[in-house]
């Protein structure tokens, strides 16, 4: 798993490449965390991500609780089709805001 950061305006994008499994979740929420501090608008790149499990949708999760609670907004974009058929079937497509690709994505928190 790798995590890069930077900034588009007021939007902080995180892109994440690789496998977030249960090998990596905790390095993955820690550097969220951190990268995200301060931080209220948030685009989460998955467009390099090739694997998510169970312990990744479960950080996804609390990473929205976390930030939703806070008044922040996250939206995420491209999901392959295999883990967006996991998000469907586990109806976790209808609570996070996702996009098809990081123009959609953008247009959604800015809106």
């Amino acid at each position: 798993m790798n995590l890069t950061a930077r900034s588009e305006g007021t939007i902080k994008v995180i892109s994440v490449s690789g496998f977030l499994d249960a090998g990596e979740v905790v390095r993955f929420r820690d550097e969220f965390l951190v990268e995200t501090a301060d931080e209220n608008v948030i685009l989460l790149d998955c467009s390099k991500l090739e694997y998510l499990d169970s312990s990744g949708l479960a950080a996804l999760v609390n990473i929205y609780k976390n930030l939703t609670a806070r008044g922040g907004k996250l939206a995420i974009c491209g999901f392959s089709e295999s883990i967006l058929r996991v998000l469907k079937f586990t109806k976790l497509d209808r609570v996070f805001t996702i996009a098809e690709d990081f123009e959609e994505a953008k247009a959604k928190l800015l809106s």
